[in-house]
């Protein structure tokens, strides 16, 4: 299927005419027809401008783009991730890391650390993240995050963020990935992980009410909600940044 049949097909799932769709976009008047027609091919910045406007799903988005929406980076694009959102995290006023879009966190900054009162130096963090899984920190209680998840909310904050992840990564229909089997597997390990993941299998994802852009965490200044901002890198959008930003 060309670009431009994908493009179609979204534009009509989403009930948008070409009109709308080059006005939610800022581009000339026939621009998407002629990218339809397969007249001209478009950019990767109009890609993104169209899968936002349409507010495509990662999987959706990264179809759109051409990348398999399932495969983890490769070192390459990791490296070139960190180099290009390194200096915006680092300049982040609030809780800010990078991962892809499956929870694997590469980088943090220094927020973080003191948010959390961990008392390693940032390169020492920074390597404890590196290809660590955002579930990881969640439940295995040798880290720091999951001290700060109040103990009265644990399974109410697990649940949204589980619910989350499964929607995330396509549980349902991916659940062989290697990698994925190979996650559950080690998080199985650490306590109330099995019970809590057991609990999102088997309820209806309709019945769960989720809040999965929040998080309540147990700070120096109490109790906190934040708000997790996801800013998607224009460079590849396997890579987000992460920012806690409190409520």
């Amino acid at each position: 299927m060309i670009i431009g049949e994908i493009i179609r097909n979204y534009r009509k799932a989403h009930s948008m005419s070409q009109l709308d769709l080059e006005f939610a976009i800022e581009a000339a008047s026939g621009h998407i027809s002629r990218i339809e027609s397969g007249a001209i091919n478009p950019t990767k910045e109009t890609l993104l401008k169209i899968a936002r406007a349409l507010n495509l799903n990662q999987k959706d988005e990264n179809i759109l783009l051409g990348l398999d929406p399932y495969r983890l980076p490769t070192e390459q694009e990791i490296e070139i991730a960190i180099r290009d959102s390194h200096s915006y995290i680092n300049n982040c006023q609030t809780p800010a890391y990078l991962s892809d879009v499956f929870w694997f966190l590469y980088d943090a900054n220094k927020v973080i650390l003191s948010l959390l009162g961990f008392e390693a130096s940032a390169d020492e963090m920074r390597k404890k993240f590196r290809g660590s899984h955002l579930l990881d920190w969640m439940f295995n209680p040798e880290l720091p995050f999951r001290r700060f998840i109040p103990k009265d909310k644990f399974q109410e904050v697990t649940l949204n963020q589980l619910t989350y992840f499964m929607k995330q990564v396509d549980y349902k229909n991916q659940h062989d990935q290697f990698w994925l089997q190979e996650l559950i597997s080690r998080c199985s390990c650490y306590p109330n992980f099995k019970e809590e993941w057991e609990r999102v299998i088997n309820t209806s994802a309709s019945v769960i009410q989720t809040e999965e852009k929040r998080i309540i965490l147990a700070t120096h200044y109490g109790e906190v909600t934040f708000y997790l901002s996801e800013i998607r890198l224009n460079t590849n959008p396997h890579f987000e940044i992460v920012e806690y930003i409190p409520l």
